[in-house]
């Protein structure tokens, strides 16, 4: 397998709960559909923390066999694998592997 880089979209969100973005009568434009849920990768159901909503966009870029430290998530995470793959250690729930073109909930 080629050494690649591993590049994420990132999207963290918090507390977006204002109608006006679900709004149905928008003027609809082409999209794409990378994900729908409501519950994390490990089947935890998606919660806001209380407070203003915020909400931050990062592309990550890991060298290949690059490690992050252990941590959690307080908040929903949405992830899209634009290039290599990304492998997760949850703990009980096992080790899961992403590849480009994937889109998940990470695990909170």
């Amino acid at each position: 397998m080629p050494n690649r880089r591993l590049i994420l979209v990132l999207i963290t969100l918090f507390a977006l709960t204002n109608p006006a973005f679900a709004d149905s009568t928008a003027p609809s434009y082409p999209a794409i559909p990378l994900l729908s849920t409501s519950t994390t990768i490990l089947g935890e159901k998606i919660h806001y923390p209380k407070g203003d909503a915020h909400i931050t966009a990062s592309i990550v870029t890991l060298a290949p066999g690059a490690r992050t430290i252990l941590h959690k998530h307080d908040v929903p995470l949405f992830a899209d694998i634009l290039e290599g793959e990304l492998t997760v250690e949850y703990g009980a729930h096992g080790t899961r592997t992403y590849k480009q073109g994937q889109s998940l909930m990470e695990a909170m």
